[in-house]
C-alpha cells in the first residue's frame, strides 16, 4: 500500500488535469454544437475511461522517470565513491613511494658517510704502519745477533699490514720487487740480507703510502 497510494494520487492528479484542461472533452462539445446532435453518454464514458488510462500511463511514466533519476544518481554516487577510493589509493601509494625513496636516500647517505669514516679510519691505521716501516728502516745496529730479532719485527709488521688490506691492496703491496729496488737498502747495511730487507721496506712503505692516499681520497 505504501507504493500503491502515491501512484493512485498521481493518477488522480493527472486525470484531473487532463479532464479539466483536456482537448478531447472540449472537442466533443464543439462537435455537438456544430452538428446539432447530442453526444451519447457512453461516448463521454469511453473518453473518461481513456483519460483514466492515459492518467495511469502518465503516473507510471512519472514514477519511472524518478526511479531512473534515482538509479542514475546512485550510479553517479558509486562512480564518484569509486573514483575517490582510487584517487585515495593512488595518493597513499605515491606517499608510500616517496617515504621509501626518502628512507632509501637517508640510508644511502648514512652508508656513504659510514664508508667514508671507515676509509678515513683505515687510512689512519695504515699511516701508522708507514711510520713504523720508516722506523724499522732507520734502525741501526752492528751486531748480527740483533738481525734475527729485527727480521722478525719486519715480518710481524708485514703481517699486521696485510690483515688491514683488501685483496686488491694486498696484491699491490706484494707485487714483485725488482733487484735494483732492493739494492737501494744496501748502503749502511750490516750485510746483504739486511740490505735487501731494508730495500724491500722502502718499496713496501712507498706502496703502502699510495694505498693510504687512495683511502683518504675515498674518505672525502
Amino acid at each position: 500500500m505504501d507504493h500503491v497510494l502515491p501512484w493512485l494520487r498521481a493518477v488522480l492528479k493527472h486525470w484531473k488535469r487532463e479532464v479539466l484542461g483536456g482537448a478531447l472533452i472540449a472537442l466533443l462539445g464543439v462537435i455537438a454544437d456544430v452538428s446539432g446532435k447530442t453526444i451519447p453518454p457512453h461516448v463521454y464514458e469511453i473518453c473518461g475511461g481513456a483519460l483514466v488510462f492515459y492518467a495511469m500511463y502518465l503516473a507510471w511514466r512519472e514514477q519511472y522517470d524518478e526511479l531512473q533519476k534515482l538509479k542514475q544518481s546512485q550510479v553517479d554516487d558509486h562512480t564518484l565513491a569509486h573514483a575517490i577510493r582510487e584517487n585515495t589509493a593512488t595518493i597513499k601509494a605515491a606517499q608510500t613511494r616517496e617515504r621509501l625513496r626518502e628512507t632509501l636516500q637517508q640510508a644511502t647517505a648514512a652508508n656513504k658517510a659510514h664508508v667514508r669514516e671507515q676509509a678515513r679510519s683505515n687510512a689512519g691505521t695504515l699511516a701508522a704502519f708507514v711510520k713504523r716501516g720508516k722506523e724499522l728502516y732507520e734502525i741501526k745496529f752492528t751486531d748480527p745477533q740483533y738481525l734475527t730479532a729485527w727480521s722478525l719485527n719486519v715480518d710481524d709488521w708485514l703481517k699486521e699490514i696485510r690483515e688491514n688490506l683488501t685483496e686488491v691492496e694486498s696484491a699491490i703491496l706484494d707485487a714483485p720487487i725488482p733487484n735494483d729496488e732492493e739494492k737501494r737498502g744496501h748502503p749502511k747495511s750490516l750485510n746483504r740480507l739486511h740490505g735487501d730487507t731494508r730495500g724491500r721496506i722502502l718499496v713496501w712503505t712507498k706502496r703502502l703510502n699510495e694505498i693510504v692516499n687512495r683511502r683518504y681520497e675515498e674518505g672525502k
